[in-house]
């Protein structure tokens, strides 16, 4: 496009000689980088590597002065400094009257000069003056154009690079929820090509365990705009075998209608085994009453801990491109995770409760606790209690624990909007819940082993208290915990 400008510019001027220039990134001098008209391909190549001074020479002296100039003969115009240099390149390019026009950046500044020439003296009229100043407008669009998709090219670079090269699959679906992108990683992961993906509907990767994620109408309840969904499921590998992985997905409606989505996957295969492989030592160590006791705290404090740290690096890893200073807030929490994380490891060692419990009591110890879940994750939660006096230690430490637990579920599991905590009396009795807006499940498909929920039970048990489940898929959950007053 530069190229056709200038040469334009020598043809509407009717000129013998035309070229464009730009300015060095220090700002001193202007390099030819486009010449049209100006004898052999050898003087053109030699132009192109010559450099003109800031306020030296026509070129210069428009640059400087960020206006259009004009002489009707170059070689006697006291404003050029006639230097032996100067006038060499004047004579080998034949140059007797010359007009010069600045060229423009994208915030006002000078980014170069188109220059025209002939090889006799002559006046230079205002419509002349006045066309080469449009000709160097168009120029200087052609170069924010240029600097824009140079800049493009790069942006696009990087990403093709992160997404080929990144161990999550990355995916992106059309408003039928087809596969418009895939990349490489789907092989690896799935033993599915991307060729063979694209275009089909999303659902043709999910395993039939995952069938109520690939059913569910996700977008039944949004609003205007883009939203953000986590979640698990099992994906299909070709070989029929399904592959645990959790899920990042942004979607987006517009005029009340699905428009598309994309996101991420990413294989929790290995993280799955090692939680397996965590529970059975945990279960192993239950052999006695203080084992138990142990499993259930390492999980609380530990799994917990680190499920929240994966969330806020997965925040952090959405966010580093787009909003630097979120991400830099986002690592300031991670920082606070991991010190709290050490401190609860510092209390199991020594068999302390949550640091708030024993002082301040369990409305306060809830209070706290909520907040920080909703501070770190975003959650909101609603939390409700009645409650004045305090409750045996032991009973307010279960029930402490049985609430961390069920809102880490909610967290880790449900996809949920909103949580409901409430703590209330009843007669001579406590009652505890943890109500959930989210996917719910089946009750009785949850997993043998499971030790969250096998803990929750522990610790009501312990307290002669009796724990209620009530789930299905689609309509939330609801944990409930009814501990007795009663003396004996």
């Amino acid at each position: 496009m530069l190229q056709r400008i200038v040469d334009e510019a020598q043809r509407l001027l009717q000129t013998d000689g035309a070229h464009m220039t730009l300015i060095s990134d220090d700002r001193t001098y202007l390099r030819p980088v486009v010449v049209a008209g100006t004898g052999d391909e050898a003087t053109r190549e030699w132009l192109q590597v010559q450099e003109f001074p800031l306020h030296g020479g026509m070129n210069g002296l428009a640059a400087g002065l960020g206006r259009s100039l004009w002489t009707s003969d170059y070689l006697t115009d006291p404003r050029v400094p006639h230097e032996e240099d100067d006038q060499f390149t004047a004579a080998r390019l034949g140059l007797r009257a010359m007009a010069v026009a600045p060229v423009r950046g994208p915030e006002n500044e000078i980014a170069g000069t188109l220059a025209i020439s002939w090889r006799t003296t002559r006046e230079v009229s205002d419509d002349e003056i006045d066309l080469l100043e449009v000709l160097a407008d168009q120029a200087a669009i052609a170069l924010a154009a240029e600097r824009l998709d140079s800049l493009r090219r790069e942006s696009e670079a990087r990403y093709r690079y992160l997404v080929e090269n990144s161990p999550d699959l990355v995916w992106a679906i059309d408003d039928e929820a087809r596969f418009t992108f895939i990349s490489d990683t789907c092989e690896r992961l799935t033993g599915w090509k991307p060729e063979q993906l694209i275009g089909g509907h999303f659902g043709s990767i999910v395993h039939p365990s995952s069938a109520d994620v690939a059913e569910r109408d996700w977008t039944a309840d949004m609003d205007e705009g883009t939203h953000e969904l986590r979640g698990r499921l099992n994906l299909l590998h070709n070989d029929g075998h399904p592959v645990p992985a959790e899920f990042l997905a942004r979607t987006t409606v517009l005029n009340g209608r699905f428009t598309g989505a994309n996101g991420s996957v990413r294989d929790m295969t290995e993280r799955d085994r090692l939680e397996v492989e965590l529970r059975h030592q945990a279960g192993a160590l239950a052999a006695g009453d203080e084992r138990a006791h142990l499993a259930r705290e390492l999980h609380d404090s530990v799994t917990q801990a680190l499920f929240s740290m994966t969330l806020i690096t997965r925040s952090i890893e959405v966010l580093l491109g787009r909003d630097p200073a979120a991400a830099a807030e986002k690592i300031g929490i991670l920082r606070d995770l991991q010190r709290d994380a050490l401190a609860e490891m510092r209390a199991l060692i020594f068999e302390l409760r949550p640091g708030s419990l024993e002082q301040d009591g369990l409305v306060h110890a809830l209070r706290t606790h909520t907040a920080a879940v909703q501070g770190r994750i975003g959650l909101p939660i609603l939390f409700e209690s009645d409650l004045a006096e305090r409750l045996p230690i032991e009973v307010e430490d279960a029930l402490y624990r049985i609430a961390q637990e069920a809102l880490h579920n909610v967290v880790k599991h449900a996809g949920a909007r909103q949580v409901h905590l409430e703590l209330r009396r009843v007669e001579e009795a406590v009652r505890l819940a943890v109500v959930d807006d989210g996917a719910g499940f089946d009750e009785g498909a949850i997993p043998a082993g499971h030790l969250g929920l096998a803990g929750m039970r522990a610790r009501a048990e312990k307290i002669g208290a009796q724990l209620e489940l009530r789930s299905s898929p689609g309509n939330g959950t609801t944990v409930a915990v009814l501990a007795s007053l009663r003396p004996g």
